[in-house]
């Protein structure tokens, strides 16, 4: 982890190597630099907010914030930040510890996305598992299949599946289950009232 002491004005006094490797710069440059001279302008209001409550109670925070590092990309950096007090108790000094989440940040952004192009897809999509138990469940599936997401996430993809096309699902789970692709596969599938409706998987 990056470790870096400030003084109780935010100006850094102290960093280890590992922190100038997160933030892409040398200690030489680091050292006398206010923390927020680094910090990405978005995130400093927040960031600023909870140093001062440290210095004035010692109130420790955990927080995730962005770096603007020595070629201008940003990182996301995951802080815990404490006070470090003399033998009277008095607050002197704080003390971040900071570990690179960009990663992590970059996944979630993703399934964000995912999650929201989905959701906002014209064409029904759910996922199932394995077992053939539905997971997921968007506004297109209930507008094709008449079953609410409450009604149909936890329950079978079999509900879908009418009587004379039983082997159908088991077969397609087969081969998802090898690793091949099932692409474009024209069959037809049971809707809630009943009624069947020609589909292209």
């Amino acid at each position: 982890a990056g470790i870096a002491l400030s003084d109780l004005n935010g100006k850094l006094i102290s960093v280890n190597q590992r922190y100038c490797e997160i933030v892409n710069r040398p200690a030489s440059e680091l050292i006398g630099t206010h923390i927020q001279a680094i910090t990405y302008a978005e995130d400093v209001p927040g960031n600023a907010i909870l140093f001062k409550r440290l210095v004035e109670t010692g109130e420790s925070f955990d927080i995730e914030k962005r770096y603007v590092r020595g070629d201008g990309s940003l990182v996301w950096g995951g802080n815990s930040v404490s006070a470090i007090r003399d033998e009277s108790g008095r607050i002197v000094q704080t003390v971040a510890i900071v570990v690179d989440i960009t990663e992590r940040k970059r996944a979630q952004e993703i399934e964000r996305l995912l999650a929201l192009m989905i959701a906002s897809s014209n064409d029904a999509m759910l996922a199932i598992d394995l077992d053939m138990v539905i997971t997921s469940w968007n506004a297109a599936a209930e507008r094709l299949y008449g079953y609410s997401s409450q009604e149909a996430i936890g329950r079978s993809v079999m509900m879908l599946v009418p009587d004379d096309r039983a082997e159908e699902e088991p077969e397609i789970l087969r081969q998802i289950r090898a690793g091949q692709v099932v692409n474009r596969y024209e069959t037809q599938r049971l809707r809630k009232d009943g009624s069947l409706v020609d589909v292209l998987l």
